[in-house]
């Protein structure tokens, strides 16, 4: 059960790595100001940082046993 929910964390995980790089072309089309990519991109590693953590909770969890 808890892998199962990994494997839908990592699936976000990588939606939120192309949030990132959206972030990255809109300050480079100018959709979004320069001064404040640093705050985004803090944010959305933050997320990055949480959903590694965890899968690993998750990963290292061993699913309850059925009675």
């Amino acid at each position: 059960m808890a892998w199962q929910l990994a494997r839908f964390v990592r699936i976000a995980k990588g939606s939120e790595v192309e949030v990132l790089n959206h972030f990255i072309d809109g300050v480079d089309k100018r959709y979004i100001a320069r001064d404040e990519l640093p705050a985004l991109e803090r944010a959305a590693r933050r997320a990055l940082k949480a959903a590694t953590g965890l899968i690993r909770y998750l990963e290292s969890t061993p699913d309850p046993r059925l009675p």
